[in-house]
């Protein structure tokens, strides 16, 4: 995009974020009016956020769950400043796709010259390119102010669901719970969960990052919609990058229900390859007869994923340009596979609930008679 946009969206995010803050300080003092910034929100959509500040100080939400609200915030404000991240890496855009509407024009695709060819870039996908620190040079200033309102839409949108579920979780969580504070994962662990999004996403949208509600209460990384799945919000999905299995099973162990979501990490990968003789060139020393072949590819797969994100803006798409074709193909499969199979248990779950049958309460007996 032009230093115009650039330098428009650093002010919005600068903006947004005065405003963030500055509601969070006065919301956990106890003031009911909070102090407000020098001047009004750039743009109206930031009504929202002083309006769901001024309704969770009236109402006097949760103080039990004050303790781990400094932990929620901090991580909703990092998503969004990660979200907007200035690029390090241009790539030149051919053309950008714009669908004439009769009130707003939409932004559809962008067609980008990448290092070998030209790479077809949907909204969604340049949405996550940003977080990898990927920008697109517009030469179209119409095009580019689009492109640069997605950016900041998109991040806002973001910005607010999350500060919606920081709300949900202080009112609920109490401290005898005993969920740790240092929940939030780390930067390399949420850069392996992006990659898998962007991989998931390759071909179509299909999965988004799961709520903070749901990532800090049912351990959910990823919500997925695949083909013929019966879910309305999609199968859940807990990323993870362990590879060692003794790691792997004691991580597991701490998850309710872990039979209910898909578990996607270099080890579940390496034991669906391994079993199904998966077509993966860079496994050929992973042969069916060793006993360990399961553990040496799962140090394969995260290998090749991890060094993906080390190389992650060399292409217009992120790191997903880096991982082999044949990778990416088993990733979605089995995220697809594990989508229906996890389902289903939670289908049968639901099934025993509905037709649990409660045995009768046996009848009072009759008094005995007077002597």
């Amino acid at each position: 995009m032009s230093d115009n946009s650039e330098q428009w969206i650093a002010r919005q995010k600068k903006e947004v974020r005065v405003l963030v803050v500055s509601l969070e300080s006065a919301y956990r003092a106890g003031t009911l009016t909070p102090s407000m910034p020098d001047r009004a929100p750039a743009f109206a959509g930031l009504e929202r956020f002083i309006a769901m500040y001024g309704s969770a100080a009236a109402d006097g939400q949760g103080i039990a769950g004050r303790q781990i609200r400094p932990t929620l915030f901090d991580e909703v404000l990092n998503q969004f400043k990660v979200n907007l991240r200035p690029p390090m890496r241009w790539f030149p855009a051919a053309d950008v796709v714009i669908t004439d509407e009769p009130t707003t024009p939409i932004v559809r695709h962008l067609r980008i010259e990448g290092p070998t060819a030209e790479v077809q870039v949907r909204v969604d996908q340049l949405i996550a390119s940003r977080r990898w620190g990927i920008g697109f040079t517009i030469p179209n200033a119409e095009a580019d102010k689009l492109v640069a309102n997605v950016l900041i839409d998109s991040a806002v949108h973001k910005l607010g669901i999350g500060l919606q579920d920081v709300f949900r979780i202080e009112k609920i969580w109490r401290p005898s719970q005993g969920r740790p504070v240092g929940f939030v994962n780390t930067p390399n662990g949420t850069q392996f969960e992006h990659l898998m999004l962007d991989i998931l996403n390759e071909n179509q949208q299909v999965a988004h990052k799961a709520r903070l509600y749901e990532d800090f209460m049912a351990k959910t990384d990823i919500r997925v919609r695949v083909p013929r799945l019966q879910r309305r919000h999609g199968a859940r999905v807990q990323v993870t990058q362990i590879s060692r299995p003794q790691l792997h099973v004691r991580k597991l162990s701490t998850i309710h229900k872990v039979e209910e979501l898909v578990i996607l990490s270099p080890l579940s990968l390496a034991q669906e390859a391994v079993e199904s003789k998966y077509p993966l060139p860079f496994l050929d020393e992973c042969s069916a007869g060793r006993p360990d072949s399961i553990p040496v590819a799962a140090e394969a797969i995260k290998a090749v994923l991890l060094g993906a994100i080390e190389n992650a803006t060399k292409h217009p798409l992120g790191p997903m340009a880096a991982v082999a074709p044949e990778l990416r193909s088993l990733i979605r499969d089995f995220v697809n596979a594990e989508a229906h199979r996890s389902t289903g248990e939670l289908r049968r779950r639901e099934e025993q609930i509905r037709t649990r049958v409660v045995a009768p309460q046996a009848p009072d007996p009759e008094p005995m008679p007077p002597i």
